[in-house]
C-alpha cells in the first residue's frame, strides 16, 4: 500500500487523480470511479462483482475468482503479476480502452451473481437431482430395473427432466 501511495500521491498524469483509501468503498464511489483496481487473490472476491454492479470496470490480478466474474475487455482487464509495474501497465492499457466499456453491460453482467439468481439456480439443481433420485428409487423399488438396464433407464429419466 505504501508503494502505491508514493507512486500516485499528487499524480495528475494520464491516470488522473488516484485516491487510495483503505476501508469501506461506497456504491457512490464505485459509480464515479473510472475503474476498480483489485490486486488481491481471492477464491471469489465480492468487491469486483459489487463494482461491476455499479457499471464500473475492474482492473484485476489474473488469478482466483475474478476469472469467473470479470470478462476480459468487456467488464474489465487483467494484470498477470502482483507488481507495481504490472498494475501500471494494466492501468495504461485500460486508459486506452476505457471508452469501449459499456456500464449497462457491466452492470447486467454482475446480476448473474445476485443472491436471487444463486437461489434460483440452486433450487433448480436440487429439484433436478431429487427428481432423478426419486424416479430411480421408485423404479428400483418396483423391481422394474435390472442391473443391465439400470443405466439406460436412468438416462431416459434424466432426458425427461
Amino acid at each position: 500500500m505504501k508503494e502505491f501511495k508514493n507512486i500516485f500521491e499528487g499524480n495528475n498524469n494520464a491516470f488522473g487523480q488516484m485516491v487510495i483509501q483503505p476501508g469501506a468503498i461506497t456504491d457512490k464511489g464505485k459509480q464515479k470511479a473510472k475503474a476498480f483496481i483489485f490486486p488481491a487473490f481471492e477464491d471469489f472476491g465480492i468487491l469486483p462483482v459489487e463494482a461491476q454492479s455499479c457499471g464500473t470496470p475492474v482492473i484485476a490480478f489474473q488469478k482466483g475468482g475474478v476469472l469467473e466474474t470479470v470478462i476480459e475487455n468487456k467488464t474489465g482487464v487483467f494484470f498477470p503479476k502482483q507488481t507495481v509495474e504490472s498494475i501500471i501497465d494494466a492501468i495504461s492499457y485500460f486508459e486506452k480502452k476505457q471508452d469501449t466499456f459499456d456500464p449497462v453491460f457491466i452492470s447486467n453482467h454482475a446480476k448473474a451473481f445476485d443472491v436471487s439468481q444463486f437461489k434460483e439456480q440452486m433450487e433448480s439443481f436440487i429439484k433436478k437431482v431429487l427428481l432423478e433420485k426419486c424416479a430411480y428409487l421408485v423404479l428400483r423399488l418396483n423391481g422394474m430395473l435390472k442391473n443391465v438396464h439400470t443405466k439406460l433407464v436412468c438416462l431416459m429419466v434424466k432426458n425427461l427432466l
